[in-house]
């Protein structure tokens, strides 16, 4: 997590391979890195990866969800959306709102 305070940008996506809903996530969340190659997308497998899923949220303040996306600005959160909130549409205009406002 200290890394993602040193960087401008970052979209955090926690996600489950299991769950249909969060497998519709990452086709959205891939459709966005095919779109913008060079964001700064960190995917976390939270079967695989629990106990980093649960450091996110505590260093975040957003309550675990998953599927999930969580945009950071120097590592405070800018936005978040989870399940069927999670498009390729709503990643770009997160990225796009924290870009043009700041």
């Amino acid at each position: 997590y200290d890394l993602l305070r040193s960087q401008e940008i970052s979209i955090i996506f926690k996600h489950s391979p299991t769950c249909p809903i969060s497998l519709y996530a990452h086709r959205e969340v891939s459709r966005f890195c095919h779109a913008e190659p060079s964001a700064p997308v960190y995917l976390i497998s939270v079967r695989r990866q629990r106990d980093v899923a649960r450091h996110v949220e505590r260093c975040t303040g957003v309550q675990h969800e998953s599927p999930q996306v969580v945009v950071l600005r120097h590592g405070d959160v800018l936005a978040a959306a989870s399940h069927d909130e999670i498009t390729a549409e709503w990643i770009a205009s997160a990225i796009s709102s924290t870009t043009t406002a700041h």
